[in-house]
């Protein structure tokens, strides 16, 4: 609780707030999750549960989480925050969860959590986070340690992919994934992996991919997609003789303009699609 003398008490984390389980913390969160029972809950699926039918503001207290079952939000409106790396999200060992986190409601935000799928200790799984539900928002997260891919962007529209940090996937691993989505914005994010970053599916539309870091063994960004925006971003391809961005027959209408790509003696840019505009990148 910060204790300001002559400034009424804010940020009151605490199961005996007199509002009451339930009822809304004006301006702080619904309901508080924390490991240490000052908080309403322990399980952070009870208190997406336990949300008001309208949605609402679980906010999840520094500590660690160990998650053995998928956590999922199928209703609207719903907001998960956390106190940044400090509340960590960890998968337990041999769970193999098809995701850590599924979200199919709409109006989702995410932001402020550190997710870890110890990957060194599971033998399947898919995404660690699917944005299934329109309108939805991840940013400010870290994604660690992944089995396949850390973000899907599965079939939906109007999705903001921003600021957050993935690192130390596997060898065939993937930091974002979109299909079948149109109306994507990826921007401000630091994607650091082993092989393929971003992979754009031909059935996805509206893609910008803004002023982010992108780090890859091989493949930076696939792009099958149509009307994708490639601007801004510093693109490394460490692996020799990799394609740094390869856009594919399938590919209609991409622009890539004003991005900083290096290669280790590969091809910063492959063109096999159509109606591409390729302009003012350093390459060098």
């Amino acid at each position: 609780m910060l204790d300001i003398p002559g400034i009424s008490q804010i940020f009151k984390h605490s199961a005996d707030f007199d509002q009451g389980l339930g009822n809304i913390r004006k301006g702080i969160a619904t309901l508080v999750v924390a490991v240490d029972g000052s908080g309403d809950f322990a399980s952070i699926q009870d208190a997406i549960n336990s949300l008001p039918s309208g949605g609402g503001v679980v906010y999840i207290k520094e500590g660690t989480y160990y998650i053995n079952e998928m956590i999922t939000i199928d209703s609207n409106n719903v907001s998960l925050i956390g106190a940044g790396r400090a509340t960590h999200l960890f998968q337990g060992d041999a769970t193999n969860l098809t995701y850590m986190l599924w979200i199919t409601g709409t109006h989702a935000y995410i932001s402020q959590l550190h997710f870890d799928q110890n990957e060194s200790n599971q033998s399947a799984g898919s995404a660690m986070v699917l944005m299934g539900g329109d309108h939805s928002t991840m940013t400010n997260c870290w994604l660690d340690n992944y089995f396949i891919e850390a973000i899907e962007v599965y079939y939906v529209s109007d999705i903001i992919i921003a600021n957050n940090h993935t690192e130390t996937g596997p060898i065939l691993s993937q930091s974002l994934v979109v299909l079948g989505s149109s109306n994507v914005l990826v921007d401000g994010n630091i994607f650091d992996g082993r092989s393929l970053l971003i992979d754009l599916s031909s059935d996805s539309s509206n893609i910008n991919i803004v002023g982010n870091i992108l780090t890859a063994g091989t493949h930076t960004v696939h792009v099958h997609s149509d009307n994708t925006t490639i601007v801004g971003n510093t693109i490394i391809s460490s692996s020799a003789g990799g394609i740094a961005v390869p856009i594919l027959a399938t590919a209609d209408r991409t622009t890539v303009t004003s991005n900083r790509i290096l290669t280790n003696s590969g091809t910063p840019i492959q063109d096999l699609g159509t109606n591409t505009e390729i302009g003012h990148n350093n390459t060098t």
